[in-house]
């Protein structure tokens, strides 16, 4: 069986054990990166690891250094690298995933001008939607009927009190 060496993107998240300092867990990803045998190229997008509280206790911590970055690598290296992860006690979890090419188009864009992008869509919907309820021919908004009722209400009472 030919074995595939295509390098494929992947994606490694991980939590590294709180019990160190923010100088050593930078030093363990890079740790975590020579594991892999990757070169500085192959590593296309990486987050220093930074110290967050956990969701739920793993191995009697609730806190833990948390990590991420892209590499290219070949498929067959993957096992390997999530086996010594695995037996490695500093890694309290970690996670590997191929990254597709549909989620590769959301990585390029940055995630501030995703987020504009869609208040901008929302925005524009609410407008469209107003525009088309408010500003019909005839239409009369909600607040021109309360002052309508209220000037013949008041026509009606001087009518009562005048005779």
């Amino acid at each position: 069986m030919p074995e595939n060496t295509e390098k494929k993107l992947y994606e490694l998240s991980y939590f590294i054990s709180p019990d160190i300092t923010d100088e050593e867990a930078i030093a363990y990803s890079q740790k975590i990166k020579d594991m892999l045998g990757v070169r500085a190229d192959e590593v296309s997008k990486e987050e220093a690891p930074f110290k967050r509280r956990l969701a739920y206790a793993i191995k009697n911590k609730n806190q833990g250094y948390f990590g991420w970055f892209h590499f290219l690598a070949v498929p067959s290296t993957i096992k390997d690298l999530g086996k010594k992860l695995i037996l490695d006690s500093s890694v309290l979890r970690h996670l590997i995933i191929t990254v597709d090419k549909s989620q590769l188009a959301q990585l390029k864009k940055p995630a501030q001008a995703a987020a504009y992008e869609k208040t901008q869509k929302d925005v524009m919907d609410k407008e469209a939607v107003e525009k088309s309820i408010f500003k019909k021919e005839g239409a009369v908004s909600v607040q021109e009927e309360k002052k309508a009722d209220l000037g013949d209400l008041d026509k009606k009472l001087e009518e009562v009190l005048n005779k």
